[in-house]
This record gives C-alpha cells, structure tokens and sequence, in this order.
C-alpha cells in the first residue's frame, strides 16, 4: 500500500504523463482492454471444450482443462479489479 504522500505523488504523475502524452495513455487502455478480452474469450473456449472432452471420454484431458481453467479465472478476475484512489 502506498502512503499518503507516494499515492499524491503517483496522481501527480499520471496527471502529468496525461497531459504531456495522451496517445500512450489511450494506447496503455486500449493494451488493457484487449488483455481482458483475450482473457475472457480464452476463457469461453476453454469452458465450451472441457464437457467436449470429458463426452469424448479424456477425463484426463478434461481434468487438466479444469486445472488450468483457474489460473485463468483468477487473472480474469484481478485485471477486471478497480483500485480505488
């Protein structure tokens, strides 16, 4: 956790770096949009194929599928996290 005075500091920064160069700030959203749609489609995939295997009768498949379907899950879920200011 920051202090006080390094978060004021870092706002300071970021309010700089917007004004000096806005088209790296909009090309740094856009690079994090895109990560959480790859994620999220990624995701879809992955979730569609594990029954697919498991009918196809790859349980071992299937399980590993599941095995990596968290890491997954849990990067999904911290790049959609918001830190409050």
């Amino acid at each position: 956790m920051l202090s006080a005075e390094h978060q004021r500091r870092l706002d300071e920064i970021e309010r700089q770096l917007r004004l000096s160069d806005p088209r790296f700030v909009s090309r740094m959203r856009r690079t994090r949009r895109r990560r959480r749609l790859v994620l999220a489609v990624a995701g879809i995939l992955l979730w569609a194929l594990g029954p697919a295997l498991a009918i196809a009768g790859l349980g071992v498949a299937a399980v590993v599928l599941a095995v990596t379907m968290a890491p997954l899950g849990a990067l999904s879920l911290v790049s959609s996290w918001k830190i409050p200011k």
